[in-house]
């Protein structure tokens, strides 16, 4: 699941350019973190693009509940790897390890790396 973020209403440039003639509460964005275009939608109603709304929400919710198995409301590196490997993406340990890495800078200005575990 490369999902980003789902938009409600007319925030991304196609529904701005020619969404005016729907209701905002009819239209919604799906964008993706990989370089696929996003996914814009007008809904048959104003409830249903409601439902679709808080649906692909609640479903994105549970895939980062599922993922963190100890319930500790953190997500571990291993908790991660699983997660992804459950919504079928294939990254291998590099990529999932920079998930976890902050970089910062102390006051020499000197670049340091914080893990977080």
């Amino acid at each position: 699941m490369d999902i980003r973020d789902i938009q409600e209403g007319h925030r991304s440039e196609v529904m701005k350019k020619h969404g005016s003639s729907f209701s905002e509460k009819r239209c919604f964005t799906i964008t993706f973190t990989s370089s696929r275009t996003n996914l814009d939608l007008v809904a048959e109603s104003e409830e249903e693009g409601k439902r679709w709304v808080q649906g692909l929400k609640k479903l994105i919710s549970r895939h980062l509940e599922k993922a963190d198995k100890n319930n500790d409301n953190k997500i571990s590196f291993k908790e991660v790897k699983n997660l992804l490997k459950m919504i079928n993406l294939k990254v291998d340990d590099d990529f999932v390890n920079s998930l976890f890495q902050v970089r910062a800078r102390n006051v020499e200005g000197e670049n340091l790396l914080i893990e977080i575990t």
